[in-house]
């Protein structure tokens, strides 16, 4: 899918007496520049240019004649993102091919080691040539989504469920524990998005990049190749998003989550034809918010007694065995190996990241030694792909991304909690916790806490609820217990 023009709808469907009144244009030659519009025409045509170019473009023709570095140039094109100076040079390329296709003028200046300068005369004067029958629709703006690296398994009921609560409904969030599989489900939702007609225009941003919250929404604008010339880059996005059906897919939200759902709530009030699609370990906990826990994969019980097809008929087995022939291509799922497998899945809780990880040492330790390992240390410390976010290089840096989440009571709570080997209830933890460290109220409201952030398990159906921690949780969070023993 290639990058589009970067207008908005309320550009192209404006007369150009709406687009004067609401900003002073930059001219240059035969070309107009609309800053807050990202609008270029020459001669009253709108000239096709990527987002980066555009932005480049207006940061050198709002400051005309002056030499401007091309760290700052690099720092305001790819805000929060580190580049290689061959990036600038590509979109400068780019920038200069555009106008020497309308005009030969001579309107950029490379200072060797230095940067660039815009060297046209720049005037705020409409050329009397562009009138309201020269501006012609600008095309929807469609963002790259990112490619989904491994096989989406086990998942269609989930995506094709959420597909249509899209239709309908203008925020909804998945959640669940870290690895479960949320951003791979988001994007293949997404994918089946852009091929409805309602894919006027689709965003995508993720979250975990950003160094502080308050940078989300200027992170989004970015996203959307908005350059904002207001103090509070929601009055840009609203401003942007109001004309048009728009998806917005805002992924890893756990560590940002209260700017996140104050962005969210303020552009769907502000902006009535856009919707989001948001991965988070715990709910926005926003007004309309339609809520998908995503589960694990299914994993067969103790006591089942399966054949080989039938063991594939559950989705944890069926990516573990898919995951081990792509890293061993010898591999074979047999009769003997089903046992094993299945015990292995348990242990790892149908989780899509833990089975990728566990299922690269089929090779070196063979099913019976990969199970017995599964037991010890080695759990938290096997090392996943090398491409990978550092979050999912190894299931203990994914547990250290969601445990930094949680307050220091929180912490304590699941450090207690990891003394229980299976499931337990409310009652079990009051009866247990006999120190006294969390009275009624407090030990409430942390297992609530713990369950929203996806860390603890709520099960069972009734009045009577139980609780439990997936395997790899408690073997981390007992660790970290031992920890502070040792040195307490």
């Amino acid at each position: 899918m290639h990058q589009r023009p970067v207008m908005t709808e309320r550009a192209s469907s404006a007369t150009l007496s709406e687009i004067q009144q609401a900003e002073t244009p930059l001219c240059f030659g035969p070309f107009v520049l609309f800053p807050r519009q990202h609008l270029l025409l020459c001669n009253g045509v709108p000239v096709e240019l990527g987002s980066r170019a555009l932005r480049l473009l207006t940061t050198m023709a709002m400051r005309p004649g002056e030499l401007i570095e091309k760290s700052e140039l690099i720092a305001i094109t790819w805000p929060k993102i580190v580049v290689e100076e061959c990036n600038l040079r590509a979109q400068m390329v780019a920038l200069r091919r555009a106008l020497a296709e309308h005009d030969d003028g001579l309107y950029i200046k490379t200072v060797a080691g230095r940067g660039y300068q815009f060297v046209a005369p720049v005037s705020s004067q409409m050329n009397e040539r562009v009138d309201d029958s020269m501006v012609e629709p600008a095309q929807d703006f469609m963002k790259d989504l990112p490619r989904i690296n491994t096989q989406v398994i086990g998942r269609s009921p989930e995506i094709r469920r959420l597909a249509e609560q899209l239709m309908t409904r203008r925020l909804v969030t998945i959640t669940g524990p870290g690895g479960i599989g949320k951003s791979a489900v988001a994007l293949a939702v997404a994918t089946q998005y852009e091929l409805t007609e309602l894919a006027r225009g689709i965003c995508f941003v993720d979250c975990a990049q950003v160094s502080s919250p308050q940078l989300i929404p200027g992170m989004l604008a970015s996203a959307m190749g908005i350059t904002s010339s207001h103090d509070d880059p929601l009055e840009e996005l609203a401003y942007s998003f109001r004309a048009m059906p728009f998806l917005v897919v805002l992924d890893n939200c756990e560590h940002a989550i209260d700017i996140v759902a104050s962005t969210v709530e303020t552009l769907l009030a502000r902006a009535p034809h856009c919707c989001f699609l948001v991965t988070s370990r715990e709910p926005l906990r926003s007004v309309g918010e339609y809520i998908c826990e995503l589960p694990a994969l299914q994993v067969p019980t103790a006591d089942a007694c399966l054949t080989v097809e039938q063991a594939l008929g559950f989705s944890a087995v069926r990516l573990f065995v898919h995951c081990v022939t792509t890293s061993d291509p010898r591999f074979v799922f047999k009769q003997a190996d089903v046992d094993l497998v299945c015990s292995i899945c348990r242990k790892l809780d149908g989780n899509a990241l833990a089975i990728d990880i566990a299922s690269a040492r089929v090779r070196a330790f063979g099913l019976q030694g990969l199970l017995e390992l599964l037991d010890s240390r080695f759990r938290l410390q096997m090392t996943g792909r090398r491409t990978s976010v550092a979050r999912h290089r190894s299931l203990n840096a994914l547990l250290d991304w969601s445990y930094s989440t949680l307050s220091d009571d929180e912490q304590a709570m699941l450090q207690h909690l990891s003394t229980f080997d299976d499931v337990f209830t409310l009652t079990a933890v009051r009866a247990r916790l006999l120190d006294g460290c969390f009275d009624f109220c407090e030990t409430v409201v942390l297992l609530e806490g713990l369950v929203d952030k996806s860390m603890l398990m709520a099960c069972g159906r009734g009045d009577l609820r139980h609780f439990r921690l997936p395997e790899t949780t408690r073997a981390y969070a007992a660790e970290k217990r031992a920890m502070l023993m040792e040195s307490g």
